[in-house]
């Protein structure tokens, strides 16, 4: 009978057929999200016990067919298990043996998948800029006019104040290439593999000079998310989205040209 891993918890299941209930103890909370499992819903209820949470959850589980898409699974929850550690304790304290314990499987099964853990964090980098790239041009592949992709591209940046993993992990890079500076050069080349950086996209709407633009709003969302997490009543959701938008206007000229448009229009 095959195992299928419990992300994040501490154990693994039996799965039998296609339905089954798992309980995952010692969290404060978890997300069940995969492309590759799909769950129908989850419920999360506090023990009587301190600081013990259960969570249950039912979902539909379909058995890879293939060697190479079991591989395709196993390094998608490392990826995940992986953003969910490096977001919580950071590069530096993260444990390659915590991250495969969070994913369900051994130390050899990650390193079989990573030789290290830069490798890991780099890759997890990697595959979350790719996740964000391809939704930002489906984004601006719809719109069919340039006021349009610039308003689609406001609205993606804006909706990122909802990625908090996102925000800890762009952080966790910058700090990683200041630590450790001889890895600038495998991100830029990571860069030039996944194709146009969101930076390539702003400087294709604004020209060359939106480039610096671009550099400071990555590191404007990331500040601006992790404030709101820690001070949510002096930064609500909403008023850090008015803010971003604000931001967003402001580095790229558009307050500028609104206001031109309508002096000239006077």
């Amino acid at each position: 009978m095959p195992r299928l891993p419990v992300l994040f918890g501490r154990a693994s299941i039996n799965v039998a057929n296609e339905a089954t209930i798992a309980t995952i103890r010692g969290w404060r909370s978890a997300e069940p999200y995969s492309n590759n499992i799909p769950f129908s819903r989850f419920v999360l209820t506090k023990n009587t016990a301190p600081s013990v949470y259960v969570m249950l959850f039912s979902m539909r589980v379909r058995k890879p067919r293939k060697q190479q898409e079991r591989a395709a699974v196993t390094r998608d929850l490392l990826l995940r298990a992986a953003e969910q550690v490096f977001a919580r304790v950071g590069y530096e304290k993260a444990q390659v043996e915590e991250i495969a314990e969070a994913a369900g499987f051994s130390k050899g099964a990650l390193y079989a998948h990573f030789k290290s853990k830069e490798e890991l964090f780099l890759a997890l980098y990697k595959a979350k800029a790719i996740s964000y790239q391809a939704k930002l041009r489906h984004a601006l592949d719809s719109a069919p006019t340039r006021e349009k992709k610039i308003a689609a591209f406001r609205r993606f940046y804006i909706d990122l104040s909802k990625e908090k993993y996102w925000a800890v992990l762009v952080l966790e890079v910058k700090l990683f290439i200041t630590r450790y500076p001889e890895v600038k050069q495998r991100l830029r080349q990571i860069d030039e593999h996944v194709g146009d950086s969101i930076e390539a996209a702003l400087t294709g709407l604004f020209g060359n000079s939106a480039r610096a633009a671009g550099e400071a709003l990555g590191g404007i969302f990331s500040a601006l998310v992790l404030e709101a997490d820690l001070e949510p009543d002096v930064l609500p959701e909403r008023k850090m989205r008015a803010m971003l938008g604000t931001i967003f206007d402001a580095l790229l000229g558009l307050r500028d040209q609104a206001t031109q448009t309508k002096k000239a229009r006077e």
